[in-house]
C-alpha cells in the first residue's frame, strides 16, 4: 500500500501476472505457458514459481483503468530443456530484450540479457497509465523469456489483457462476413443434432442451433414433462423423468421465414447420438487454461455463430488441476481459478453450451498433475456437483491392457450411476468399443498442425489421422464415435502443442478445409482447438458452414464407404438418413487433379441431383457421372440425391 493510498484508507489489491488471460500474449512461435509446481521459471540458478514462459518476439497488451499503481517483476532468458520439439536456441548466442510501455512511451527496458544471466527487476510506475505492453525481442532462434513473480498494485479495477490491434482488426472482419452471410443466406434453418439422449431424471441442455437474420423466435412442441423451451434463446432445459423417445417439433421463424425439424429426444441409457462438436483447449493453450479464457471462448462461440451450427462444448484439457484438499477433493489451479470450477460450469451454461473436463486413469496425467487413480468415486461426484457435461480421460501409458480396461471400466460405471449425463470420451490405445459406458474413444495419436507426420514423434498429421481412423471405420454406432482427435482449422502453427516444429506454419486454407471435409464423411467429433477468438475470416467460414457440418451429423451414422482411384486418389461414399448420399473426391496428390465420381460405383441410379456444399449452390441434374477439378491435398463434397426425391432434401 503507498502512502497516499493509506492515508485515504484504501487497499491496495495484487493482481499476479500470472492471474490474468495469457492466451492472449502474441509470439513468434509455439504458445506462452506458466510457471508452477510442475514446471517452473529457471532464470540463472533461481528458480522461480509465478510467471509466464514466452518465445522471443512476444507482445502483450493490458488494460488498465489509470488507478494503478505500480508493475514490479523479475526478466530473464529462461534455462529451457525441450525434450520432444525442434529447438534452434542457442546457449551460447541466444539473447532478449524485455521493454515495458504505457500510453506509448517507454517505463523501462531490461537490456541484453544473455542465458545464464541472473534476473534483472523491472518496476514501473502506472499512475494515469491505461494501456500498458509488454515486449520480448531477441535471438536467434526464439529466446525462451521470462516475465516471473510479475505484481501488479491497484487501488481500482483488476487489470485484463486485451487482444492486439491485429486481432482486434480481425474481429471485426469476422462480424462483417458474419453479417454478409446472413445476408446471403436470410432464412432460418435448424442445424447441428436431431436426436439427443439423456439419462432418466438428469439435467438436459439443448439450444437449438439455427442460422439466419435475427431477431428470431423458437418453438418446441410436444417436450417431455420436464422440459421446457426460452422462445428467445431456443435453449431447451430441464430433466425428463420418463424413460423412452420423444419427436419434439422444432420452429424457428424470422422476417424471412420459417423453419421446421424433428428433435429426437431419447431419454433412456444411451448418450451421445451423434458426434460432439465443440472447443477443447489443449493444442493452443496448454497451461495457460484460465476462467477468463474459458468465459471468451463460450461468448465467441456464440458471436461468431458456432453455436448456430451445433458446436456446444467448451472443453478444458489437461493443466486446470490444483491440489487437493484435506478431504482429497481436488481443486483447480487457484490463480488461474479464483472463483472456481462451478462458476465457470455457470458462465458457460448461461450461453447455452456444456463445460467438458480433462482427467486421466493414473496418479498424475500427461502433464504431471493429479490424475483420478484412487480417487475415482471422489472426482466423479466432483465434476457432477460443478455441472461438468463432458469427461476426457486420458492414456494410461506403460500400463498392462486388462490392467487398463479396468481403470477405464471403473470411471464409466461411476458414471452412469450419476446425477448428470456425462458425455465419456476415453484415450486408451488399442481398447475401442470394448470399454464400458464410453461414447468416444481415441483410434489415433496426438495430432499436430501438419497435413504428414515431419519426423518421427513429432505426433500424428492429418494423413496419419486418417489412415487410422479409416482402420476404425466399421466400429462405431450412435452412442459411439472414433476419435481421431482435434481439428486444426485456423490455427496456422500458433500452438503450443499444435506444432512440434519451431518455425511450423501450419496448414493451408485447402488442407484445413480437406481435414474437416474428411472428419465430416467420417462422423467424427468436431473440436476446434484454435482460439476461437483469433480465427481468421477463412477459418471461420469452414467451421461454420452447416451443410458439410450436417453430414457429421447425420443420425444413421453410417460409415463411409472408399474407393481408391488412381495412385493418390480416393473416392468416398457415406449414405444419410434422408435417402441422399455424401460424396468426398480426395486429392492425396501435390498437384491439381480432375477427379471424376461415377454414380455406379456409389450404388447411384442413371441421374442425380447434385449440390456442392462447399460452395452452398445447387449444380444441377447430372448423368453417370461427375468430374471437378481439385486441388492438391483438397478434398470436394457433394451431396448427391436420386433424381425422384424431393428436392428439398438437398435445401
Amino acid at each position: 500500500m503507498n502512502s497516499a493510498a493509506r492515508e485515504r484508507g484504501e487497499l491496495m489489491n495484487t493482481v499476479m501476472l500470472d492471474a490474468l488471460d495469457l492466451t492472449k500474449m502474441i509470439q513468434a512461435t509455439q504458445r506462452p505457458r506458466v510457471a508452477d509446481g510442475v514446471d517452473p521459471i529457471r532464470i540463472g540458478k533461481t528458480v522461480f514459481h509465478y510467471g509466464v514462459v514466452t518465445r522471443s518476439d512476444s507482445v502483450l497488451h493490458v488494460a488498465l483503468d489509470g488507478n494503478a499503481a505500480r508493475f514490479s517483476v523479475q526478466v530473464g532468458v529462461d534455462v529451457r530443456t525441450t525434450v520432444h520439439r525442434d529447438d534452434p536456441v542457442d546457449p551460447a548466442t541466444s539473447y532478449a530484450e524485455f521493454l515495458i510501455q504505457g500510453d506509448g512511451r517507454e517505463l523501462a527496458r531490461s537490456g541484453r540479457m544473455i542465458y545464464g544471466e541472473d534476473a534483472k527487476r523491472l518496476e514501473v510506475d502506472l499512475a494515469g497509465i491505461r494501456n500498458l505492453v509488454l515486449t520480448v525481442t531477441g535471438g536467434p532462434g526464439h529466446t525462451h523469456a521470462s516475465w516471473a513473480d510479475g505484481v501488479f498494485s491497484c487501488n481500482g479495477q483488476a487489470p485484463v489483457t486485451v487482444l492486439t490491434p491485429e486481432f482486434q482488426s480481425l474481429w471485426h472482419e469476422k462480424k462483417k462476413f458474419l453479417q454478409e452471410l446472413a445476408d446471403r443466406h436470410p432464412d432460418p434453418r435448424i442445424n447441428g443434432a436431431l436426436i439427443v439422449g439423456v439419462r432418466p431424471d438428469t439435467p438436459l441442455l439443448y439450444p437449438m442451433a439455427v442460422t439466419g437474420k435475427r431477431p428470431m423466435t423458437f418453438l418446441a412442441q410436444g417436450l417431455p414433462d420436464g422440459l421446457s423451451l426460452d422462445p428467445r434463446t431456443g435453449i431447451i432445459l430441464g430433466q425428463a423423468g420418463k424413460a423412452g423417445d420423444y419427436s419434439v417439433g422444432l420452429q424457428a421463424t424470422n422476417a424471412h421465414g420459417k423453419a421446421e425439424a424433428i428433435l429426437t429426444i431419447r431419454v433412456g441409457d444411451t448418450l451421445c447420438l451423434t458426434p460432439p462438436m465443440g472447443f477443447l483447449s489443449w493444442n493452443v493453450t496448454e497451461g495457460l487454461v484460465n476462467e477468463t479464457f474459458l468465459r471468451e471462448t463460450a461468448e465467441a462461440m456464440v458471436e461468431l455463430g458456432l453455436r448456430d451450427v451445433g458446436y456446444q462444448y467448451v472443453n478444458i484439457d489437461d493443466c486446470w488441476q490444483g491440489s487437493r484438499d484435506a478431504r482429497g477433493v481436488l481443486q483447480p489451479a487457484a490463480i488461474r481459478f479464483p472463483n472456481g470450477m462451478k462458476a465457470v460450469a455457470g458462465e458457460v451454461h448461461s450461453r447455452g453450451l456444456k463445460l467438458g473436463i480433462y482427467s486421466g486413469p493414473c496418479r498424475t496425467t500427461c502433464a504431471g498433475y493429479h490424475g483420478s487413480m484412487n480417487y475415482e468415486e471422489l472426482d466423479c461426484a466432483t465434476w457432477q456437483d460443478w455441472g461438468i457435461d463432458y469427461l476426457k480421460y486420458d492414456n494410461a501409458p506403460d500400463t498392462p491392457e486388462a490392467m487398463r480396461q479396468a481403470l477405464f471400466d471403473t470411471v464409466g460405471e461411476i458414471l452412469v450411476r450419476g446425477k448428470r449425463s456425462i458425455v465419456y470420451s476415453i484415450s486408451a490405445g488399442n481398447i475401442v468399443r470394448t470399454a464400458k459406458h464410453a461414447n468416444l474413444a481415441r483410434v489415433a495419436g496426438d495430432l499436430r498442425d501438419h497435413w504428414a507426420r515431419r519426423k518421427k514423434n513429432h505426433g500424428e498429421g492429418v494423413i496419419e489421422s486418417v489412415e487410422r481412423a479409416v482402420e476404425f471405420k466399421g466400429e462405431q454406432i450412435p452412442g459411439f464415435f472414433n476419435d481421431p482427435d482435434m481439428l486444426m482449422v485456423g490455427i496456422h502453427g500458433r500452438g503450443a502443442s499444435a506444432n512440434d516444429c519451431t518455425d511450423c506454419q501450419g496448414m493451408s486454407d485447402t488442407e484445413y478445409q480437406s481435414q474437416i471435409s474428411l472428419w465430416c464423411m467420417l462422423g467424427a467429433p468436431l473440436f476446434v482447438s484454435a482460439d476461437i477468438r483469433m480465427l481468421d475470416v477463412p477459418a471461420l467460414r469452414m467451421l461454420t458452414n452447416p451443410e458439410v457440418i450436417a453430414i457429421d451429423q447425420d443420425p444413421l451414422c453410417e460409415a463411409p464407404r472408399i474407393i481408391r482411384i488412381g495412385d493418390h486418389n480416393e473416392l468416398w461414399c457415406r449414405r444419410l438418413a434422408d435417402g441422399s448420399s455424401a460424396i468426398a473426391l480426395f486429392n492425396r496428390g501435390e498437384n491439381e487433379a480432375t477427379l471424376t465420381v461415377p454414380w455406379a460405383d456409389c450404388g447411384l441410379p442413371e441421374s442425380c441431383h447434385v449440390r456442392d456444399l462447399w460452395l452452398r449452390q445447387d449444380i444441377g441434374m447430372v448423368r453417370a457421372s461427375h468430374a471437378v477439378s481439385v486441388a492438391g491435398h483438397g478434398v470436394a463434397v457433394f451431396k448427391v440425391l436420386p433424381l425422384g426425391k424431393r428436392e428439398s432434401v438437398l435445401q
